[in-house]
């Protein structure tokens, strides 16, 4: 079984298998060594995850291995004396015929010596790709071939896995948003995606390649510490570009200060060998900053002005509790007066009038007693405004005018009315102002208000 193994996968090996094919068949003719060769045929054929077959030159199958009946399904009753065609997809098939009659022609094949990629055809209909090694002999005048077929399909799968996801990391390298850098294990800049370039505002990306991380001055002297011991990192920077202008460094076409977001992580670890690489993912957040920035001082300047409205506030509530307490101490004053009123000006009227029987001179202390109480209700009234009283458009515009001195006839005049009309306005006017009956100045009254 490691005899077969180390036919694998190189081409040293499928020569040294047809090479000991060629001696079997050799030691076959000349009958010397013929036990021992085959043996080591069997072991090699019977062991071999590969299909082993022996053809003449017109491609008629001469041997068939135990692994060729199990890759391709035939028993070898079913394959010795035919033609090898029949493992030959039909796409193929014209040029096999094609190489076979240049072999019988030149005596020369282009496969000889070689390993081939090729397709092969199942018993059951299944194509498979396949690697295949021949080589040739001639024995008593006869041209021999040996062909070992090895079946690939597995690794083709893993091939196009992994090319499918090459092409997949490729189109994400490219068209990320991110900008994205590869660097190798001593921190040469091997690849940067067009977004980075762009980020960086890179003109020429040859300028950039092969540039070390750890000599970038856009990264901390301290986050260069960590990523050389192997660790992952991120941080926030900014960066002038007119550093680079003035250096040398490379051409760009940035301008001023930008802020950048940076997470660099080592990728393909290795106890014994370390990080295989670096990968960089840098993002411009020059808006973002702005916006926090601009964000913060509207913030600052809103605390300013709620400190300052607190303390016009405050001392708004200040002045008001002055006011508040003034107007207490007003109406406590107004209260003890109106009492005071009440006692020496309304209440000895009162008793007076309970105890009077005459009617003239009850008439007297009611008059007294009203007068007393128009001189305790006037300050209240000064404060009344005409409208007060709900009087109608017409009653405001004459008691308006009775207001500025005007008499009945002038009224009547300016206002287009009858002496008649105007007078039963004055009375309305009257008992909606309750001084009707009473023997208050109707002038006097409205001036007071």
């Amino acid at each position: 079984m490691s005899e077969i193994e180390n036919l694998k996968n190189t081409h040293s090996h499928y020569s040294g298998a047809n090479q000991t094919l060629k001696d079997f068949t050799e030691s076959r003719s000349a009958e010397k060594g013929l036990r021992t060769g085959e043996k080591l045929f069997r072991l090699i054929s019977e062991s071999s995850p590969d299909a082993i077959m022996i053809t003449d030159a017109e491609y008629t199958v001469r041997y068939w291995s135990l692994g060729a009946k199990r890759m391709f399904g035939y028993d070898e009753s079913e394959v010795i004396g035919r033609q090898s065609e029949i493992l030959v997809p039909e796409s193929y098939r014209k040029r096999d015929r094609y190489y076979k009659k240049l072999f019988q022609e030149t005596g020369a094949t282009p496969f000889i010596g070689k390993i081939i990629e090729a397709q092969a055809l199942r018993k059951d209909g299944k194509i498979i790709p396949v690697e295949i090694s021949m080589s040739s002999w001639t024995i008593n005048r006869q041209s021999l071939f040996s062909v070992i077929v090895r079946d690939i399909s597995k690794r083709k799968k893993t091939e196009a896995a992994l090319q499918a996801g090459e092409e997949k990391f490729r189109r994400i390298f490219e068209e990320s948003p991110i900008g994205i850098v590869l660097y190798d294990a001593d921190f040469k800049l091997m690849h940067a995606n067009e977004n980075c370039l762009k980020i960086l505002g890179v003109i020429e990306a040859q300028e950039v390649l092969g540039s070390s991380l750890l000599q970038d001055i856009k990264v901390p002297d301290s986050i260069k510490k960590k990523i050389q011991a192997g660790n992952p990192a991120q941080f926030e920077t900014y960066f002038d570009f007119s550093i680079l202008k003035n250096r040398k460094l490379y051409k760009t076409n940035k301008k001023g200060v930008y802020w950048f977001d940076v997470q660099i992580s080592p990728y393909g670890n290795n106890a014994e060998s370390g990080a295989r690489g670096y990968l960089l993912q840098i993002q411009d957040i020059t808006e973002r900053k702005k916006g926090e920035e601009a964000l913060q001082k509207a913030n600052n300047e809103m605390e300013q002005k709620v400190k300052e409205r607190t303390r016009d506030l405050e001392e708004a509530n200040t002045a008001l509790r002055l006011l508040l307490k003034g107007r207490d101490e007003d109406k406590a004053a107004l209260e003890e007066k109106i009492i005071l009123n009440v006692q020496e000006l309304i209440l000895p009227y009162i008793e007076l009038i309970r105890k009077t029987e005459e009617r003239d001179r009850r008439q007297v202390y009611i008059d007294m007693l009203e007068s007393n109480l128009q001189h305790i209700t006037t300050p209240f009234m000064r404060g009344l405004k005409i409208n007060h009283f709900k009087l109608t458009k017409a009653e405001t515009q004459v008691a308006n005018l009775i207001r500025d001195g005007k008499n009945t006839r002038e009224i009547a005049a300016l206002l287009n009315l009858s002496r008649r009309t105007v007078d039963f306005h004055r009375n309305n006017i009257r008992k909606k102002c309750a001084i009707n009956n009473k023997r208050i100045n109707l002038r006097t009254f409205l001036q007071s208000l």
